[in-house]
């Protein structure tokens, strides 16, 4: 972990910004190609400065569309709540008194920091700013699923970890829910129901799956959400299913331990050893150097880390 952060630090303080996207590409965290959404056509990588800075964008070569390589990433997506995963935890060092941070202190810290994390991405979650599903070139199954005495539906897109459960109010209109979770030029599966009917009239690939009856295309199924769902109902237990805001959470706990997987607390936890704070106030910034000074020296960290 030593070295790849000095690897890290490296990359960040004396590479090209083209070196550091080849880098996150690498990792796959940022994408290796990326199609116009207003064209369908393929853009090329772009750097350049602007303002004294170098920027990475994409340009799409017939419309000339450009969009940031970082939107839609793992790191749009946390840029307004990253700051805090640090002061959280700082504030459990400091609440149990860790005069020195040995090993399994600093375990016991990331994890408390970690669960906060999650917790802060699941109310952003039910604020539908963050979380985007669908698109040009994406497969979304959407089904329904009885839960006891609630009905619920799922969303989940192919070839990725992105996943949305609903626990439905009886007034819910289910067309209503899939235009806001879900981005136009997607094509959804669903079954053959009179609700799904219009999805091809308001910018959805449509196609329908009708039970006991074999499909031409065998890609089209809903096993995928079928097989998440299976996975997700495991995260409601305990709950009583007429509990509808504790039902959701889960749900929705569930949804970001998919999409915020391992690989993606790695990349934020890299992120934030070289965030400057300059949002923090300055009682925060001094106890941040405190810390960052037992580190140094129980465990010589060369900057504050997980």
């Amino acid at each position: 972990m030593n070295a790849e952060l000095d690897y890290f630090e490296e990359l960040m303080l004396n590479k090209t910004m083209m070196q550091q996207i080849q880098y996150f590409q690498k990792q796959n965290v940022l994408p290796i190609a990326y199609q116009c959404p207003l064209c369908s056509c393929s853009c090329i990588l772009i750097v350049k400065n602007v303002q004294l800075a170098e920027k990475g964008f994409w340009l799409c070569q017939n419309c000339n569309y450009e969009i940031s390589i970082f939107t839609n990433t793992v790191f749009s997506k946390v840029q307004h709540i990253w700051k805090l995963v640090p002061y959280y935890a700082l504030k459990f060092i400091d609440s149990n008194n860790y005069d020195i941070l040995d090993e399994q202190n600093t375990i016991d810290v990331y994890f408390r920091a970690k669960n906060t994390f999650k917790s802060i991405m699941s109310n952003i979650l039910r604020m539908n700013k963050y979380i985007v599903l669908g698109g040009v070139g994406t497969i979304i199954e959407v089904a329904e699923f009885n839960y006891n005495e609630r009905i619920i539906i799922g969303f989940a897109q192919r070839s990725s970890q992105l996943c949305k459960f609903i626990v439905l109010h009886k007034n819910d209109e289910i067309i209503n829910l899939i235009q806001k979770y879900i981005v136009p030029g997607a094509t959804i599966y669903t079954s053959n129901q009179q609700k799904y009917q219009n999805l091809s009239q308001i910018g959805y690939k449509h196609a329908q799956i009708v039970k006991n009856q074999k499909t031409i295309d065998p890609t089209i199924h809903l096993q995928t959400v079928k097989g998440v769902w299976s996975r997700a109902k495991f995260k409601t237990d305990g709950i009583h299913p007429l509990w509808r805001k504790n039902l959701q959470n889960a749900l929705d706990l569930y949804a970001i331990s998919k999409y915020y997987n391992e690989k993606y607390y790695k990349i934020v936890c890299l992120a934030l050893n070289y965030n400057n704070y300059q949002d923090r106030s300055k009682q925060l910034h001094l106890e941040q150097q405190n810390i960052k000074q037992h580190l140094k020296e129980s465990l010589n960290f060369q900057e504050f880390q997980w």
